[in-house]
């Protein structure tokens, strides 16, 4: 995060920890704002996980792109239709969803589509 703060990048928030969940294991993480970009980085601590399966791999480096969607269940079926691999979907409290793609034909990275929390939700207001 170092070179990112040099370049005049903004933590966001606090660093947390995220729990094991399918298909990541546990993960230390922040967020960083770079101008209208913001980068979430990942620090894996238990040996498990595809963010560690990506480092053992590549090493450090940008291990998916994630694009807010409005219709997560139609954008996913445009996604498997172009032939892309759903690897996994995840759900938060509050209604936030989401779906990670395996675009090993795009750099070798993953895909992660969000769609936010219907707006008057308690997870939309944080």
């Amino acid at each position: 995060m170092a070179v990112y703060r040099a370049l005049g990048g903004r933590p966001e928030g606090k660093e947390w920890v995220m729990p094991a969940r399918l298909g990541t294991g546990k993960l230390r993480a922040q967020f960083l704002s770079l101008g209208s970009l913001t980068l979430e980085f990942f620090q894996p601590f238990d040996g498990t996980g595809l963010q560690q399966k990506f480092l053992d791999e590549h090493g450090e480096g940008i291990q998916h792109f994630a694009f807010t969607v409005k219709d997560l269940d139609r954008e996913t079926e445009l996604m498997v239709k172009d032939g892309y691999k759903v690897l996994f979907e995840v759900g938060a409290k509050g209604g936030v969803r989401g779906a990670y793609f395996d675009a090993g034909k795009v750099g070798d990275i993953l895909i992660e589509l969000i769609q936010e929390a219907p707006a008057g939700t308690s997870a939309a207001k944080q």
